[in-house]
């Protein structure tokens, strides 16, 4: 029989490393398993953290799929081993998604035999299954097999890394379109495992076997407790989903996260009156309701300066934005007036000086736009700097 202790990680330098395992019990296990791998794939702006190997991040967005439950599934060594006990346990996000591309990383260890071989799988909206297993690379792929989605079609290419490793699925996700409860198209697919690609803008027309049925609107993302034989728990780690939505949409998801009412819904509107329009305070990060002028210690409002260069003068405005800002359709003018009148603003093409610089979590930078003509002739004028959101 099998007995499975929690991972140990153990962080290498350049050079020889010894790695000694002390048993605590008389009847210890030898160690079963021992592997050399690479730092988790870094998540891109915009991304949602699903899992970042920490307790709190599962707590915090996933939940047991059959009670809503805090997870039991146990976290050890920046991954989570997944619990069969008590049966059904899969888990689920809290957050629903529709269109999204999801990044995750994942463990079968040796053992067990066809879909008893560390099986588990993760289900797109709870209704489609990518099947997860210790496929090796040398055997002939199925319907069944890793990669494959589960029962309807096996992966165009065996791109295993085998029992034990660390892998990774990287998942194109739109979701089948509907006219009220009629499905009008299909939910499509395009999957990378281990960087290679398995299935190409594939249509997935139906649930795949022993999931839920199809239907219209926001579903989580679930993982899979499955029944295994092999040597110990599947492992997941380092999961990340950047949600596919318009501009448009993430504004008016926005909008309805800040619970304003609907005099205070336009963009322009200043509903807690700290001098920051509705959209400056979504590009900035800001809470609408609340005069929250400073984040990180910078202004959330844009401070203008003078570059001297060459005997010409530049406008700069430097400013905190979302680090996600071009994903979200937003757009930086800076706008000159020699009057301030209301149709006397002119745009002036600008540019970014030097990279971001990231404030707080990462979720904000700080950037310098400057006009890319000089103003030195000018004796008067007035500029600000606008934030617009694109279609």
């Amino acid at each position: 029989s099998w007995i499975y202790t929690d991972g140990i990680s153990a962080n290498l330098v350049e050079g020889s490393n010894t790695i000694r395992l002390t048993s605590t019990i008389t009847n210890g296990p030898n160690v079963d398993h021992l592997y050399v791998c690479g730092p988790p794939a870094a998540a891109p702006p915009g991304a949602v953290m699903l899992f970042d190997g920490t307790a709190a991040s599962l707590t915090n967005h996933w939940k047991r799929d059959a009670n809503s439950a805090a997870p039991s599934w146990s976290v050890s060594a920046g991954a989570m081993a997944v619990a069969i006990n008590p049966s059904p346990n899969d888990i689920s996000t809290i957050t629903g998604f529709r269109d999204f591309k999801l990044h995750l990383e994942w463990l079968s260890p040796p053992g067990g035999t066809g879909q008893e071989a560390g099986n588990s799988g993760v289900k797109l909206q709870r209704s489609y299954e990518l099947q997860i297993l210790n496929t090796p690379r040398s055997q002939a792929l199925q319907n069944d097999s890793a990669g494959s989605l589960y029962l309807q079609k096996q992966a165009d290419t065996n791109a295993s890394l085998g029992a034990g490793a660390w892998q990774s699925y990287d998942i194109d996700f739109t979701a089948a379109r509907w006219d009220g409860a009629t499905k009008t198209a299909d939910a499509r697919a395009t999957i990378r495992w281990n960087g290679m690609l398995i299935h190409n803008n594939v249509a997935i027309p139906g649930p795949t076997g022993a999931s839920l049925a199809e239907s219209p609107g926001l579903h989580p993302i679930l993982l899979q407790a499955h029944s295994s034989g092999a040597s110990g728990a599947v492992r997941f780690r380092n999961i990340w989903v950047v949600p596919k939505v318009s501009p448009q949409e993430r504004w008016q998801s926005w909008i309805a996260e800040s619970d304003l009412q609907e005099a205070q819904q336009d963009p322009n509107a200043d509903p807690d009156g700290d001098g920051m329009k509705n959209l400056w305070e979504y590009a900035t990060g800001g809470n609408p309701s609340t005069g929250d002028l400073f984040v990180s210690g910078e202004p959330r409002t844009p401070r203008m300066t003078v570059h001297d260069e060459a005997d010409e003068r530049y406008l700069e405005f430097n400013f905190v934005r979302r680090a996600d800002a071009l994903d979200r359709g937003l757009d930086f003018r800076i706008e000159t007036s020699a009057t301030l009148g209301p149709d006397s603003w002119t745009f002036r093409s600008s540019s970014l000086v030097g990279p971001p610089e990231p404030v707080g979590d990462g979720t904000l930078e700080k950037v310098t736009l400057r006009v890319d003509e000089p103003v030195s002739s000018s004796d008067q004028l007035f500029a600000r700097l606008r934030a617009e959101l694109q279609d």
